[in-house]
């Protein structure tokens, strides 16, 4: 299984996605929206991105230690 400290260390990486995605688009949307908008566009762009971030990280870290188990054994 994932150590527990690989997973706070994904945890962690997925918030700092999700942080630096969200300013990007809060900062490169147009003038023409609303303030609101602009903000839960950017928050749901934020969560998007940082979520398949997280997949994507999990199935490598998982493939990695079931290959690292199976070539220890």
């Amino acid at each position: 299984m994932i150590h527990s400290a690989a997973k706070r260390k994904i945890r962690t990486a997925t918030f700092v996605v999700f942080v630096l995605f969200t300013l990007a688009f809060l900062f490169s949307t147009g003038e023409d929206s609303s303030i609101f908008s602009m903000f839960i566009m950017s928050i749901y762009f934020g969560l998007l991105v940082s979520t398949i971030f997280f997949i994507l990280i999990s199935i490598i870290t998982y493939i990695i230690t079931l290959v690292s188990g199976w070539l220890n054994n």
